[in-house]
């Protein structure tokens, strides 16, 4: 196991020649960092801002670009850059200024990327989560059944439906599917 700040270029760096050291190439990447709370417009500090674009964009999109070199240094037949996002991207919450609006930097970012890189045959997708039912979201049971409310399908996603949607983006199957922001949520977007 190699571990790096994702919010740190160097430990970037680092996580990057490490990998570079010892694999034969890279074929998959899922870039999974991310970071956000929830502060009223009003509150949000520069430095909560400057943390949360630092680890949700920059330390994002720079993993890509590191991801994409090692794929274009050593091309594989199949070649997918998978970028975690939110459905918080996708229409305004209040109080998540910084997490939406980096989420919805990442997929212009992807959308970018995936034009960009479509010549080396390296694949960029987004997949944008609703409310799952993890650790952290049990931390907050009132937040969290809220959410669950209003999920069309009547449930929270389980870490399972997400990594399906994320298996499916890597394998050979999505071939030709690049530049989308694949929603796995249980029609929770709807309602935004």
């Amino acid at each position: 196991m190699v571990l790096a700040d994702v919010a740190d270029r160097d430990g970037i760096d680092a996580l990057f020649d490490e990998l570079e050291a010892r694999l034969p190439r890279l074929d998959i990447f899922a870039a999974n960092a991310g970071t956000g709370r929830v502060t009223p417009f009003l509150d949000l500090s520069t430095q909560e801002w400057d943390d949360v674009v630092a680890l949700n964009l920059t330390g994002t999109t720079y993993c890509c670009q590191r991801a994409a070199r090692l794929m274009r240094n050593h091309p594989a037949p199949n070649m997918s850059i998978i970028v975690v996002s939110s459905i918080r991207a996708l229409g305004a919450r209040s109080g998540r200024l910084a997490y939406s609006a980096t989420k919805a930097a990442v997929n212009q970012m992807v959308r970018v990327a995936a034009l960009d890189l479509a010549p080396l045959g390296i694949r960029v997708n987004a997949l944008s989560p609703g409310i799952t039912d993890t650790p952290l979201t049990a931390a907050n049971p009132d937040a969290f059944a809220e959410a669950v409310a209003g999920v069309p399908l009547g449930r929270a996603g389980l870490p399972e439906d997400i990594a399906e949607g994320a298996l499916f983006l890597a394998s050979p199957q999505a071939r030709f599917v690049t530049g989308i922001n694949l929603v796995v949520d249980g029609g929770e977007s709807l309602n935004a």
